[in-house]
C-alpha cells in the first residue's frame, strides 16, 4: 500500500494479506458474502434479471482497466471479484487497490486471485469517506455499486475528489431501461436492498452534475459508464 496516498492522521493495520482502515465499522454484507456471491454470479439470474450474461460484465472490467497505461487503479466495492477476477488474475501492469468494506466478500475476492501478484492488494474502507488523499489515483472502477449506494451523490463526489484532473471512471450501474428489471429493481428497492431506480438517461446526468464528461451504454436492464474528470 502506498502510504503516500494516505491521509494524514489516517492508521491502516494489515492481517491475513488485507489492509483495513482503524475502527471501520463491519460491512453489511460480512454476514450474506456467500449467498450473495453465489446468487449475483449466476448466469440464469443475470439473464433472466438483468439481460445480461456475466461474460458482459467481465469484457467490460477488462476493456476499462486497459483505458488508461499509467497511475495506480482503485476498485471501490469490488466484493467477491466474481466477474473481475479473471481480468485481475492477468493483470499486471499497474498497481490495483481493491476495496470494499466487507472483509469477507474480501476474504472470497482474495482466494479467487493468483497468491503471487505484488501489484495487487485488498484495502478494507469506507467508500464514502476513503482514506486516499485528493487527486491520487488515475483510474477508478465501481461495479455495481453505486446502485447500492444510499448517498450516490457522495460516493461520486468522493470519486470526483480521489481521481487525478483527466482521470477516468467506469462503472455499471443497474436501471430501469428494460421492464422486468425495472420491476424487479423496485421491489429491491422497497426492500431497502438498493437505493438508485432510475433510468439510465437519469443516472448519466447525476454523473454529469458531478463533474465528469460521461458516454454510456446500456444493455438490458445494466448501464455501462465511462467518464473523464474535467
Amino acid at each position: 500500500m502506498n502510504k503516500n496516498f494516505i491521509k494524514n492522521g489516517i492508521k491502516i493495520n494489515q492481517k491475513n494479506g488485507i489492509y483495513s482502515v482503524n475502527d471501520t465499522t463491519p460491512g453489511e454484507y460480512d454476514r450474506k458474502a456467500f449467498f450473495y456471491d453465489k446468487v449475483m454470479s449466476n448466469t440464469l439470474y443475470n439473464i433472466i434479471m438483468w439481460g445480461n450474461k456475466p461474460d458482459n460484465y467481465t469484457n467490460y472490467a477488462k476493456e476499462s482497466i486497459h483505458r488508461s497505461a499509467e497511475g495506480t487503479v482503485l476498485d471501490i466495492g469490488c466484493g467477491s471479484l466474481s466477474f473481475t477476477h479473471t481480468v485481475y488474475n492477468n493483470y499486471t501492469q499497474r498497481e490495483l487497490v481493491l476495496s470494499d468494506l466487507s472483509e469477507e466478500m474480501l476474504k472470497i475476492g482474495k482466494n479467487r486471485l493468483n497468491s503471487n501478484q505484488p501489484n495487487i492488494r485488498f484495502l478494507r474502507a469506507d467508500a464514502l469517506n476513503f482514506p486516499f488523499k485528493n487527486e491520487t489515483v488515475q483510474t477508478i472502477l465501481s461495479f455495481g455499486f453505486l446502485h447500492v449506494i444510499h448517498n450516490h451523490e457522495k460516493i461520486l463526489h468522493e470519486f470526483y475528489r480521489l481521481l487525478k484532473p483527466g482521470g477516468d471512471l467506469h462503472l455499471t450501474c443497474l436501471c430501469t431501461d428494460r421492464k422486468i428489471s425495472m420491476l424487479y429493481l423496485r421491489l429491491l428497492k422497497n426492500r431497502g436492498l438498493i437505493s438508485l431506480c432510475m433510468k439510465s438517461g437519469e443516472i448519466k446526468n447525476i454523473i454529469e452534475k458531478s463533474g465528469f464528461r460521461v458516454s454510456m451504454t446500456v444493455i438490458g436492464g445494466m448501464a455501462y459508464i465511462d467518464a473523464i474528470k474535467k
